[in-house]
């Protein structure tokens, strides 16, 4: 077998406000802090399942110049798309949300505290 890309492993964000980004992530999209090897700067690992799918470092400086040709991450999401929205208002969170019928998806797009773009996709609704 020949080396390849098999998916995604994690995500990692550098934050200036760790309470906030985990705020976002476990409060409004619904994953979970879970453990985190024992490393020598700050962070938390947050969850989907038994899967660490967001990784979040704080203690080191975020750079001020923007993250390049880097646009947005985007999940793959279940339940209904609708409940997500109202979690999203509840929390002051502004997002675009549109289907897409090509493919039988409907998206939400948003941004998390640290100006990373987020993408929700709920497929076959």
């Amino acid at each position: 077998m020949s080396a390849r890309i098999k998916g995604l492993d994690h995500w990692t964000i550098l934050t200036r406000d760790q309470d906030r980004c985990v705020d976002f992530y476990e409060g409004a999209l619904g994953l979970a802090v879970g453990p985190r090897p024992d490393f020598d700067f700050p962070g938390v690992w947050l969850y989907s399942g038994d899967k660490a799918i967001v990784h979040v470092v704080s203690g080191r400086e975020v750079p001020e110049q923007s993250t390049g040709a880097f646009d947005h991450i985007a999940f793959a999401m279940e339940g209904p798309y609708a409940e997500m929205e109202k979690r999203l208002e509840a929390r002051g969170i502004s997002f675009v949300s549109r289907r897409i019928e090509r493919f039988n998806i409907h998206q939400i797009a948003c941004e998390d505290p640290d100006g990373c773009g987020v993408e929700l996709n709920f497929q076959n609704v």
